[in-house]
């Protein structure tokens, strides 16, 4: 059965909502979880937009990701953004569904490296910029989400001394996956290959667990 992850991505002007920082550029990607391969099933390009305190910006953050005040405030109106972000997302939850209360909808869950990060500047956007906030992030997600830094320090023992910082960078080299960090469509794109990798490896893992298991019960006959 089709179920579809929203993998998504932020770059920012910092780490702390409460500290000024605001999201600077959204990039995300539909995959179906559902079938094999997990093939992406849809696209949001990166989409670049102002903020509300550009003076609050981290110099360090910009340097990160490679972006300028000039350009940031140059860039698109985030209330336009948004509304196609929630237009998008919307999409992937079936049109029979929407007579339903948002709780029984099979709304798209929400993905990412570390993903409680970009949910926090996600939900302050939706706050900000979205017509009913928090309603209608409630009506377009679910509220399960998948993430692969959790999801690679249980699988991955070898990497399990990764830090937050840098390892979206250390799995995609790990894994041999070309990815140009800081960007944010590179960096959806490195989390969806990622979590295809670990899938994989999971399911070989089970694969070989059942083999085990049955060639037990068969000594025990």
């Amino acid at each position: 059965m089709s179920r579809i992850a929203i993998v998504f991505d932020f770059e920012t002007t910092g780490l702390e909502v409460e500290e000024g920082a605001e999201p600077i550029e959204l990039a995300a990607i539909a995959v179906d979880l559902g079938l094999p391969g997990i093939p992406e099933v849809g696209r949001f390009d990166a989409r670049l937009m102002r903020v509300q305190k550009p003076e609050l910006a981290n110099p360090k953050a910009l340097e990160v990701n490679g972006k300028t005040i000039e350009q940031i405030n140059l860039a698109e109106d985030p209330v336009q953004v948004f509304a196609d972000f929630v237009e998008w997302a919307r999409t992937f939850t079936p049109a029979e569904d929407l007579s339903l209360p948002a709780y029984k909808r099979r709304r798209p869950l929400l993905m990412g490296h570390n993903v409680k990060f970009d949910i926090m500047f996600l939900k302050w956007a939706f706050r900000q910029y979205v017509p009913q906030g928090m309603k209608t992030y409630d009506e377009v997600f679910h509220y399960h989400t998948r993430d692969t830094l959790e999801l690679a320090l249980f699988w991955l023992v070898d990497i399990q001394e990764m830090n937050h910082s840098g390892s979206l960078v250390k799995l995609t080299e790990y894994f041999g996956i070309p990815h140009d960090a800081h960007q944010a469509m590179s960096d959806v794109e490195a989390c969806a290959e990622v979590y295809r990798r670990i899938h994989t490896l999971v399911k070989k893992i089970q694969q070989e667990a059942s083999m085990y298991v049955l060639e037990l019960n068969e000594d025990t006959l």
